[in-house]
């Protein structure tokens, strides 16, 4: 079964800024995809499968970038990075749901 036959959240294709870290000065990136559930985040750095990383996210138009750790879920070396939200406030996961939306939707 391929991966995206097993995502269960709508994800868009946007281009957003992040800046996150595991165990390390803070890292700029951008993000290529998102769901209520995740994200692909376009980085060079190495990661491993089980890494707890954590993020400052940046929605345009929607207020204060939102703060939040996930886990690596799949990594591919010089790509980037498959992550699971493991927490984020329930006032900025309705954020991102909202997001997700307006831009499936658009």
């Amino acid at each position: 079964m391929a991966r995206e036959e097993l995502r269960g959240a709508v994800r868009v294709s946007r281009p957003l800024e992040i800046e996150y870290s595991c165990d390390c000065p803070p890292i700029k990136a951008t993000v290529q995809d998102i769901s209520e559930d995740g994200m692909f985040i376009d980085s060079q750095h190495p990661m491993n499968v089980g890494d707890t990383i954590t993020f400052k996210l940046t929605l345009p138009g929607h207020g204060d970038p939102i703060e939040g750790t996930a886990q690596v879920m799949w990594t591919q070396q010089m790509v980037g990075i498959g992550v699971h939200f493991t927490k984020v406030g329930d006032d900025e996961r309705e954020r991102i749901k909202f997001f997700v939306a307006s831009e499936f939707f658009s």
